[in-house]
């Protein structure tokens, strides 16, 4: 070893990754297709489900109110007062999802810290 060259000194590990001595692991990318395929399919089912429940609840919803779109029910539902029997599903957490946080500041320079602590330790 110390009778390599030192212009030479990296070519060991270049001979090692040559094309035709690479070996593909066809296993993991099976795994790792299957993996996505079984997730993809969970998920899709999840969201097909929940959006088959909406459906059906806002067909209720229509039949219930005699064939009134369900909008114009609950504009008029809204007038009286009753509009909250009218909010199904998602329209629930609205309010949830769209309240600015209370520490906006802080979570925002938590976030960022966090991103590049994560971004250093991945390049390490």
């Amino acid at each position: 070893e110390k009778d390599v060259k030192y212009s030479m000194r990296h070519q060991k590990y270049y001979e090692s990754f040559e094309v035709e001595d690479l070996e593909l692991h066809w296993n993991s990318i099976i795994h790792a297709s299957m993996t996505v395929l079984v997730v993809a399919a969970f998920f899709s089912f999840l969201i097909l489900r929940i959006v088959r429940k909406d459906f059906m609840e806002h067909e209720r919803m229509r039949k219930a109110s005699g064939g009134v779109d369900v909008s114009a029910a609950e504009l008029v539902a809204d007038e009286a007062g009753g509009g909250a029997e009218l909010e199904f599903g998602w329209k629930l957490v609205r309010g949830d999802v769209f309240r600015p946080p209370r520490y906006a500041l802080l979570l925002s320079a938590m976030v960022g810290v966090g991103v590049q602590l994560l971004t250093l330790a991945g390049f390490m």
